[in-house]
């Protein structure tokens, strides 16, 4: 444990210093996934501080958001318009793109950063140390790794049914982050124990319903921004149109290949009497 929160820290905090001198796309989505996974490490302490800087991090991680968002569109954009249209979006995005990366500057810039790095630095010092202490007295780490991602897998099945009873794609977002959490407890356990469900078995399942619903996800989210940028250019402006024709294709074919992908495997299932 003190070396997951050492290694994730270090990552954070070399993210934020690149990111404070220069704007980069590469830094943010690292310090995007370094926070998601120590916030999937403080879940294994289930202490009423561990919940605290769980939504702490959780509210560092919101700010990222939305400039994540507006650079994965910007990408997704030029790969779906022509040459010739590319340049029409992003003077069309341009005040919102920069108001994000703003926002991320402003934040990493910010006393409350510093001021949270210290204290983190100090809870998760004591944290690891309490680990340690208690893993002194525990099972084997094989036997953990059974008891650890027994529960993850389960929450991740609950979370499919959901999503295969709604009428709507609504319910394959909480899906998406139930594999998240599993994919990242499976990353801490892949240490060949043997015993299932195999941890390395659980990231290949994992990292392909990764691929399939974070594409399917970007594309919501790109639909949404849409919903901002379509006041400005009015309600018939035949790029935006486009864009939004292509990126709804795009979401539907992105769903279908999340059910043949279910079709596929055998690790994420239903409980019985659910169907898709």
């Amino acid at each position: 444990m003190r070396k997951a929160f050492s290694e994730q820290s270090r990552i954070v905090e070399q993210a934020a210093g690149r990111l404070r001198v220069a704007y980069d796309v590469g830094q943010l989505h690292d310090l995007r996934v370094a926070m998601r996974r120590l916030r999937s490490l403080l879940k294994q302490h289930g202490k009423r501080r561990a919940r605290r800087w769980r939504r702490i991090w959780g509210s560092f991680a919101r700010v990222t958001g939305r400039a994540r968002d507006w650079d994965v569109f910007l990408e997704a954009a030029d790969a779906l318009l022509e040459p010739s249209q590319r340049s029409a979006f992003r003077a069309a995005s341009l005040s919102r793109v920069q108001a994000a990366h703003d926002a991320v500057r402003a934040m990493l810039q910010s006393a409350a950063w510093e001021r949270h790095l210290d204290e983190w630095q100090a809870y998760a010092a004591a944290a690891s140390r309490y680990h340690r202490h208690a893993g002194r007295n525990r099972r084997s780490r094989a036997s953990i790794s059974v008891h650890t991602l027994k529960p993850a897998l389960v929450r991740a099945n609950r979370a499919l049914a959901g999503a295969l009873a709604l009428p709507d794609d609504s319910g394959w977002h909480p899906f998406r982050i139930a594999v998240k959490e599993l994919r990242y407890q499976a990353d801490r356990l892949a240490d060949g124990t043997g015993r299932p469900p195999e941890p390395q078995a659980v990231i290949a399942t994992c990292k392909e319903f990764q691929a399939q619903l974070g594409g399917w996800h970007d594309c919501v989210v790109q639909l949404q921004l849409l919903d901002e940028l379509q006041p400005a250019a009015g309600a018939n402006d035949p790029l935006l149109r486009e864009l939004r024709d292509r990126i709804e294709a795009l979401r539907r074919e992105r769903l279908a290949g999340i059910r043949e992908a279910l079709a596929r495997q055998y690790l994420l299932q239903p409980p019985k009497g659910v169907n898709g």
